[in-house]
Formats: C-alpha cells, sequence, structure tokens
C-alpha cells in the first residue's frame, strides 16, 4: 500500500454485509495466517444505529458480528473528544479497527475539541459519573440518554461508557459492579447475544459475590427495526428507569 493507510466508510453499517467474508476471514485473520509477516493497518468507519427515522435498512446496531471476531478492534465513541482521540489511535495501530459512529449522535452533540493529534486510549472505558447506589454500562448513542436520565431523575449512579467493544475494559467492568452491587447495561443493539450478555457473564464470573441484585439489561427488541414506533425500541427514559427502580428496590 505504499505506506499508505486506508480509511474506508461503508454507509451505513446495514449495507457492510456483502463484504462480512473480506473482513472477518481476510482481513481480520491476515496477521495470524502468516505468521506475523503480514498485517492489515485499516480503519473502517461506519454510520451504524437508529434515531433518524431510516427503518430497518438503515437503523441496525450490528457491533455484535464484529466483537465475535478475533483479530479486529471495535471502537465507537460517543461525543466529539472521542471520537477525534479514538480515530488518531486508531490510524497509529498496526491492525484492522471496525470505527462505528452512532449516526444519531451527528448532529445532536456539539463541542470544542483541540486541534492537536491527541489520542484516547483503545480498551479503555471512561467514567462518565460518580455514583454510589448502582452502576449503568453503556456505549455509543445510548451514553447521552442514559447521562440525561440519571440527571433529570437525581439517580445516584456510576456511568461507564465503554468507548472500545473489542478489547472491551474488563477491569472497568468488574470494578464497577464490585463498588455498587448493582449494575444496569444499556445498548439499543438486540438483546439476545448482544454486548450486554457479554458483560453479564464477566460480572458473574468475577465479581457474583458483590452483586445485591440481578444484573438488568435495558436494550432493543429481538425484531427488525421498525419503521414507525421507533421510539419505543430505542431505550429511554422510561425503561431506563424502570430498570432502576427494580435493581434499587430488590
Amino acid at each position: 500500500m505504499y505506506g499508505l493507510k486506508p480509511i474506508a466508510e461503508v454507509q451505513f453499517q446495514d449495507y457492510i454485509f456483502p463484504a462480512f467474508d473480506q473482513i472477518v476471514n481476510n482481513i481480520a485473520k491476515m496477521r495470524y495466517r502468516t505468521g506475523g509477516r503480514f498485517n492489515v493497518p485499516l480503519i473502517l468507519r461506519t454510520p451504524y444505529g437508529g434515531g433518524v427515522r431510516g427503518g430497518l435498512y438503515h437503523s441496525q446496531s450490528g457491533e455484535s458480528y464484529f466483537v465475535h471476531t478475533a483479530g479486529l478492534t471495535v471502537v465507537t465513541p460517543s461525543n466529539p473528544f472521542d471520537a477525534r482521540g479514538l480515530l488518531v489511535s486508531a490510524y497509529k495501530k498496526n491492525d484492522p479497527v471496525i470505527f462505528l459512529e452512532p449516526k444519531r449522535l451527528y448532529r445532536s452533540i456539539k463541542a470544542e475539541v483541540p486541534d492537536d493529534m491527541f489520542e484516547v486510549d483503545i480498551g479503555k472505558a471512561a467514567k462518565l459519573k460518580e455514583g454510589d447506589d448502582l452502576s449503568i454500562i453503556t456505549y455509543g448513542s445510548m451514553v447521552p440518554t442514559v447521562m440525561t436520565t440519571v440527571e433529570k431523575n437525581n439517580v445516584n449512579a456510576e456511568v461507564i461508557d465503554l468507548r472500545t467493544l473489542l478489547p472491551m475494559d474488563v477491569d472497568a467492568i468488574v470494578q464497577a459492579a464490585k463498588k455498587t452491587g448493582r449494575v444496569i447495561v444499556v445498548h439499543e443493539a438486540p438483546r439476545t447475544l448482544g454486548v450486554g450478555a457479554e458483560i453479564s457473564a464477566l460480572i458473574a464470573e468475577r465479581a457474583i459475590d458483590s452483586l445485591l441484585a440481578p444484573i438488568l439489561r435495558v436494550t432493543g427488541y429481538d425484531i427488525p427495526f421498525p419503521y414507525t414506533h421507533e421510539e419505543l425500541y430505542l431505550p429511554g427514559e422510561k425503561r431506563i428507569m424502570s430498570a432502576v427502580n427494580r435493581v434499587l428496590a430488590y
């Protein structure tokens, strides 16, 4: 590639699947299959998720397809600062990065970011809010939704933004679970075998003795993304607060 770093975009993630074989069987496995002699320093940007009335072909959240694939790094920023910093960090990696961009945050969040080439560490979650009653673990487009909900309702919650889905910041997840003993995971992707299931399993394996209540997931549903009633599919304040009240009352 003559020393160049390809940064490709697939608009939208819903259209990425014709390239799925090349991504998971060629790009992701190149370093392994060649014994480290060759690698693919590629960044693949792709807008994903709902919130823009795009229907089933413009609103899917398919992150679980990629976090199952060894050899890939998967990141998803929730704000402009992290978007720039994670992109710079991805550029400096010598292996493929799936850069998931929550499309409904494009025009809904604005912030000043430094002009320099600062980095946000890949594989490191961010603690957005301190709290003692429960921990909410989330990422991507659900971060602003969670933050607005807990602030509006004065919930004493610790909020963790994963930022990277592969590799996941296991230490941050376990520490949050041990600190409060109550955990809610929020994501807009379908529930079954989603990122929330992996987080729940990690906590069960490493922090189950610290739990004071069952781990709850607030997610999208196991159905095609709807054209109408999008607000009922996406996790929002009502469903998040229902989970908060359940774990606090347990």
